[in-house]
């Protein structure tokens, strides 16, 4: 929940003051619920800022059906945040469609996708010359992350060309990792490695270690309106070709719009490991390139400072176009 006092300028003496807008984000329902509440209150307007579609979340993973009762009661706070907020903010790009359906205004969606503090990272440069290249994956080993999609890729990956000069790091925690150790150790892949995680102030440290970085997404409905995985741009920020396993319903794919890796079917580990095998084999200059792609793209759509001034335009708009107006 954010409170914009005087949107620009904002300092801590002006905290005091009452806000000008609520802008309230949904990780759940509730919490954006309390903001609007909080904007009623104070008679400003209320943003919504949409980071996941709840309900539709839970239905498409098949956690509820759609007449459940609980689903219902969420479907009811989800309808009221749209009506009553001033803008919707989404990551998702195809979230407009969904929000309309539901009883928002087309017209009131703005989208403004996860980014990355370019500041932060180092300058790109290609990743040092050796015989075996290192596919990373880091991130939360959960149900979500598909990673035993990426084991049985490997797997096929190696019987397609069991000389592969390739070896996989795994890097994280998360509820599924016993599982996919115990899972890799079946299958006998000694090329795969599970490491621990890593703090923050590290992470670009660790993926700048790597040749290429590997994404799968669930093949579910869910991504029907769009993808903004926070880990995708931190890839793409480092220069590296990825390869994505996506469903054949995603509205979006950052990966091909960058030309900075390859795609595969979220359902065809098989394809994934043709992938695997056809980026192994793919010169280094070639590889170089396609995270140079993929670097730019971040610059040019997701860097933070871009991203942020999207929002205080939203913002700006949200207070000028409120009925009693910016002044109170």
């Amino acid at each position: 929940m954010v409170f914009a006092r005087k949107v620009l300028g904002l300092r801590t003496a002006d905290l005091g003051g009452p806000p000008d807008v609520v802008l309230g984000s949904s990780p759940h329902l509730f919490a954006a619920w309390a903001a609007e509440r909080l904007a009623r209150r104070h008679r400003v307007p209320f943003v919504l800022e949409v980071r996941d579609l709840w309900p539709q979340s839970l239905v498409d993973l098949g956690s509820f059906s759609e007449g459940h009762p609980f689903i219902r009661w969420l479907e009811y706070i989800e309808r009221s945040l749209y009506r009553r907020a001033s803008r919707i903010v989404t990551l998702l790009p195809g979230a407009g469609e969904h929000i309309a359906q539901k009883g928002g205004s087309d017209e009131r969606v703005v989208w403004i996708p996860n980014g990355v503090d370019l500041h932060l990272l180092p300058s790109p440069s290609p990743p040092e010359s050796r015989e075996s290249l290192t596919f990373l994956y880091a991130g939360a080993h959960g149900l979500a992350n598909h990673l035993g999609y990426l084991l049985e890729a490997i797997h096929h990956a190696r019987r397609l060309r069991p000389e592969l000069p390739a070896h996989f790091r795994f890097v994280g925690d998360g509820p599924e990792k016993p599982a996919l150790i115990q899972r890799a150790r079946e299958l006998g892949l000694e090329n795969v490695a599970f490491e621990d995680p890593v703090p923050k102030n590290r992470v670009f440290e660790v993926l700048a270690s790597a040749d290429a970085f590997l994404v799968a997404l669930q093949d579910t409905p869910l991504y029907r309106w769009g993808i903004s995985l926070n880990k995708i741009y931190d890839y793409l920020a480092m220069a590296r070709p990825i390869v994505l396993a996506a469903p054949d319903s995603v509205y979006n794919n950052p990966i091909e719009e960058a030309r900075a890796g390859l795609t595969a079917p979220s359902n065809n580990p098989e394809a994934y490991a043709k992938r695997l095998v056809e980026l192994a084999e793919t010169p280094a200059e070639q590889r170089w390139q396609m995270g140079l792609r993929g670097r730019a793209y971040v610059e040019q759509n997701h860097s933070v400072p871009r991203l942020a001034t999207r929002l205080e335009e939203t913002l700006r708009a949200a207070i000028e176009d409120y009925p009693n107006g910016p002044e109170r």
